[in-house]
């Protein structure tokens, strides 16, 4: 059993040629991840799964961060797989993750291919365009009902109730930041070229699965799927579905190879 200080560590492994960047998502751990990592490692990537700023430690520290801070974090996750010479670099990330990925991808389109999972490019929950500038005015904290935000499955893992005591409030200008990175990321969608494979739970409380539709039409990529997973909640990589994403995450990282 994993304890919460290993947990938030990030993690490389795995040998090989080809390389998957994997991203865990807001206020999230790479431990989130950990599972899909050691699937990918085992199918001959090497893996990395870096912490993001302000994640892994409490709501305190997240709040001094914001978006150029995350995706400071993921490119330098990108540029250490780049420079052990990997071939072929592919990104996937969750969440906020997986808005990283797309966000990636514009930027560099050096990256073979990407994978986001439950990645929003739009959230529809109207409290965050009307509430978030009001309440901000008197709090810079925000408690969450968690049975919205996690799946049964996270909600009983111990390290991640460890998690949720120090996370116990959403830090509101950090989910300013990410709806931030959200519009970037959705303005950008056109200049992704790369192959994708677009995954997505169909029983996601928190991204909107028609996210997938959306992020599908709008990116440039001629290589595109959506990859529908019926039985699970938004943290997909620790749910129902997660070995049919672990087995064709691999698959398609692999017929991109050559």
């Amino acid at each position: 059993m994993y304890e919460y200080a290993e947990a938030a560590k990030p993690f490389l492994i795995g040998h090989g040629r080809n390389a998957v960047l994997l991203i865990h998502g807001f206020t999230g751990l790479p431990h989130e991840m950990r599972e899909y990592g050691e699937y990918l490692a085992s199918s001959g990537f090497r893996v990395y799964a870096p912490l993001l700023p302000g994640h892994g430690s409490c709501k305190e520290e997240m709040i001094k961060t914001g978006r150029a801070d995350w995706v400071r974090g993921a490119e330098e996750g990108l540029r250490l797989l780049q420079e052990e010479g990997a071939e072929n670099v592919f990104i996937s990330g969750l969440s906020m993750g997986g808005t990283l990925t797309l966000y990636l991808g514009e930027k560099h389109p050096e990256v073979r291919g990407l994978l986001p999972v439950c990645g929003p490019v739009y959230l529809s929950d109207w409290r965050l365009r009307f509430l978030l500038p009001i309440v901000r005015r008197f709090t810079n904290y925000y408690s969450e009902n968690l049975s919205d935000i996690l799946d049964k499955s996270a909600r009983e893992n111990p390290v991640w109730r460890e998690h949720r005591r120090r996370y116990d409030k959403i830090p509101l200008p950090c989910v300013a930041e990410l709806l931030q990175l959200i519009r970037e990321t959705r303005e950008g969608l056109s200049m992704v070229k790369q192959p994708i494979l677009i995954a997505q739970a169909r029983r996601d409380r928190v991204v909107p699965p028609g996210n997938a539709d959306y992020i599908y039409r709008s990116v440039s990529s001629t290589v595109k799927r959506v990859l529908w997973l019926e039985n699970s909640g938004h943290v997909v990589t620790m749910d129902f579905d997660k070995h049919v994403l672990f087995k064709e995450a691999a698959e398609f990282f692999n017929s991109l190879t050559g």
